[in-house]
Order: structure tokens, then C-alpha cells, then sequence
């Protein structure tokens, strides 16, 4: 899915750009088991 757009960045950029995706969807799944939905604010 990604992978269609992510080579067009700079290698650099698109590491730190699904670094940062990455992070968020590890959040995302902990905070959904947590509260069963998801919340961009920690609690």
C-alpha cells in the first residue's frame, strides 16, 4: 500500500516517515486493546 508513493521520498525522509507511521500504529493497537477506541491523547 505504502510502498507505491513511499520511493519517491528521499531516503532519509521516508524512513523517518514510517518510523514515525510505525509508532503510531503500535499506539494505535495498544491504546484500541486499552479503551476501544483510538485516541491520539495518552491517559
Amino acid at each position: 500500500m505504502l510502498g507505491n508513493w513511499l520511493p519517491e521520498f528521499p531516503k532519509e525522509e521516508a524512513r523517518q516517515l514510517k518510523g514515525s507511521l510505525l509508532q503510531h500504529n503500535i499506539y494505535s493497537k495498544k491504546n484500541y486493546s486499552g479503551h476501544g477506541r483510538c485516541s491520539s491523547t495518552p491517559n
